[in-house]
């Protein structure tokens, strides 16, 4: 390559990456809603790709102890091959399937209801540690207890059962 082609190639090179900078990538296999999230929400894109690595690499290692026979490897492989799965299955449809994220897979996902269910009496049917639209805040034992009460209802008390299996008795030879 001559001087003059060299020179040539640098600037062609430069004015594609100018071109480039000005134009940001396009996320194709990118669900809408997911590419949309701030870059600080805890499910966006460049958070769910460090998830992703911190996963490749917990991966790697478990495969790796599983060559070694490592008690528990077989599992905690499968374990983070279903969080792989799940991040990938977010960011190409939209919808979280875990109900935990992070890079370490131990920080858990606030549920939101967002249509109610009644029973009979009335009374919403409601699960501890979801949030709710009636009442914008995550639904506790407490409020429970004081919801039961208003409607009336008793809290069923839990007994424990005697077990009713028979000892063995040892004979004596």
């Amino acid at each position: 390559m001559t001087e003059a082609q060299r020179k040539a190639a640098v600037e062609r090179l430069a004015k594609a990456r100018e071109a480039r900078k000005k134009k940001p990538s396009e996320l194709k296999n990118v669900h809408p809603d997911v590419a949309s999230l701030p870059s600080d929400h805890i499910l966006s894109y460049e958070n769910c790709k460090k998830y992703l690595k911190a996963c490749k690499e917990q991966i790697s290692a478990a495969r790796s102890d599983m060559r070694r026979n490592v008690k528990g490897a077989s599992a905690q492989y499968h374990i983070w091959k279903g969080y792989e799965g799940n991040i990938n299955t977010y960011i190409r449809n939209g919808d979280w399937l875990d109900d935990f994220y992070g890079e370490d897979h131990n920080k858990r996902i606030l549920w939101t209801v967002t249509r109610m269910a009644y029973y009979d009496s009335g009374k919403p049917k409601r699960i501890i540690g979801y949030k709710y639209p009636d009442c914008g805040e995550i639904w506790t034992q407490e409020m429970e207890d004081e919801e039961m009460k208003a409607f009336g209802l008793v809290k069923k008390q839990v007994t424990t059962v005697k077990s009713k299996k028979r000892k063995r008795i040892a004979k004596a030879k």
